[in-house]
């Protein structure tokens, strides 16, 4: 055990000791460090006040900060820092969604009834599932209508010959009078993926599964003319199966959430997989209508209590069925919800809600072929489009259009994505929006230069790109761990003096 512990200790002492042999090498090339700006468009003075702090890092424990100000990168200065432990950004990613699904499975495992039917997998398979029990036949099982798809497999299976794939053409209507909901809810506090809860589940309030039911007796939803062709090889241990939509159309549940402290507001989209037709599904049996829903919630204190007041779920905000919904989000105070909606093929719309009265207290209008994302910040809103970015100043919960501009487009004169790793910063009139550069095109492969646009109500006041001497060395462009790479959450940070 000795021998073991001083084996141990050897080979973290030569780990640590290669990594400082390294990081004194690192560290001799951080005078080197050097950045170069080459303009595209415009004028870089119009960028006059604006500072870039990156931070790029090798293996997560050799990090170089470099503070920039743009139009002056002689004097750009970058600080070393080097752990044995290994160094992390912070990830911007918040956690809090609700999301409701509410497409059948398409294929099935026969493991799901067999548990239902209450016999050991090993014995099932041995049997060949041709048996009977002192719980009944597998065969009154299998077709119960409980089981939704799964008794159209096992209709298949008993009708098929061993060895041979067996097709069938089927309507979920036939299996569903409703589509079957399940709910995943990711609040503050609140946490839980359970749906394994069947119609004849006995639930207690406060728990997962009351929470389920009560999400399904909510969002009733008839079955649409879904048709499928089914298929399996019936064969002892070598079971095979699948399933293909062939015909009608299909009803994916799609939702979209923002959260506050004590609230989850929730809607989704009403379309079809709809093909060539022209066709929404059935929301008048949903209590209370269609549009945004608010679900109380608070902190849980047990799996006998979770925290959903589901009891208390409603109908807050009335929408239009067939209202194409972008996105949901609160503003950085939570005081306003803000909803994205596609008004037209070309139209972007945008609502201003108070989530005390649920009034509509203003809309804006971008332009743009689709809708990207909104990025939001304590005293403004950048809107991006396909095409086009809109900014909104905010002061206590009212908002005023500063500004709406055609988005930098490449050398083919497409509109170059703005997607929501780039950060911005925005000083009254201008603002600035920058992203690591990338290896090529259309290359996930973040470098450590950056690109940087600055767009004012006159268009766009220059745009260009920052090299940076850390991209070659080290640095091959891959996803090698020998390459120095931007510090994911605390890549770039910009500011206007």
């Amino acid at each position: 055990m000795k021998g073991i512990l001083i084996s141990t200790v050897l080979l973290f002492s030569l780990a640590i000791g290669t990594l400082i042999c390294t990081a004194v090498s690192l560290q001799s090339d951080v005078c080197d460090v050097h950045l170069a700006e080459i303009t595209h468009q415009g004028d870089i003075g119009a960028a006059a006040g604006l500072t870039v702090v990156s931070k790029n890092h090798w293996r997560n424990h050799a990090v170089w900060t470099t503070a920039h100000a743009l139009g002056h990168p002689e004097t750009a200065e970058t600080d070393f820092d080097f752990s044995a432990w290994r160094i992390h950004g912070i990830s911007d990613y918040d956690p809090t969604y609700i999301e409701i699904d509410s497409d059948p499975s398409r294929g099935f495992d026969f493991t799901d009834a067999i548990e239902k039917f209450g016999m050991p997998l090993g014995e099932i398979e041995a049997q060949n599932f041709d048996v009977t029990n002192e719980y009944g036949s597998f065969r009154e099982v299998a077709t119960n209508p409980s089981l939704g798809l799964a008794a159209a497999y096992n209709e298949l299976y008993m009708e098929a010959e061993p060895g041979v794939e067996a097709k069938k053409i089927v309507h979920l209507s036939d299996y569903y009078d409703y589509y079957p909901i399940n709910v995943q809810i990711h609040l503050p506090g609140v946490f839980w993926t359970n749906n394994d809860v069947s119609p004849t589940t006995v639930a207690a309030p406060g728990t997962e599964a009351y929470v389920v039911q009560r999400f399904r007796d909510y969002f009733k939803i008839p079955m649409l003319d879904e048709v499928l062709e089914i298929s399996l090889t019936r064969g002892g241990h070598n079971m095979s199966w699948g399933s293909a939509t062939v015909d009608g159309v299909g009803f994916y549940f799609y939702a979209l959430s923002a959260a506050d402290s004590k609230n989850c507001y929730f809607t989704f989209n009403t379309e079809t997989d709809k093909g060539e037709q022209d066709m929404q599904i059935d929301t008048s049996e949903i209590k209370g209508g269609y549009g945004i829903y608010r679900l109380p919630y608070r902190r849980g204190t047990s799996t006998s209590d979770i925290g959903i007041d589901v009891d208390s779920m409603e109908m807050v905000y009335p929408l239009k069925p067939g209202t194409k919904i972008e996105g949901l989000y609160f503003n950085a105070a939570e005081t306003r919800l803000l909803l994205v909606t596609q008004a037209d093929d070309t139209t972007v719309q945008i609502d201003v809600i108070d989530p005390v009265s649920y009034d509509c207290l203003q809309t804006f209008s971008v332009g743009g072929a689709f809708f990207r994302h909104l990025k939001i910040y304590e005293d403004y809103t950048v809107a991006v489009t396909h095409d086009k970015l809109m900014v909104l100043t905010e002061s206590e919960g009212t908002y005023t259009h500063a500004f709406t501009v055609n988005c930098v487009t490449d050398a083919e004169g497409e509109p170059i994505a703005i997607t929501s790793d780039h950060v911005t910063a925005f000083d009254g009139t201008r603002l600035a929006v920058a992203d690591n550069t990338r290896a090529e095109k259309y290359s996930g492969i973040d470098m450590c230069g950056y690109d940087v646009t600055v767009y004012s109500a006159d268009g766009i006041l220059w745009d260009g790109t920052v090299t940076n001497t850390l991209d070659t060395g080290l640095r091959k462009n891959t996803y090698s761990q020998d390459d120095i790479a931007p510090l994911y959450g605390e890549q770039l940070a910009l500011s206007w003096e």
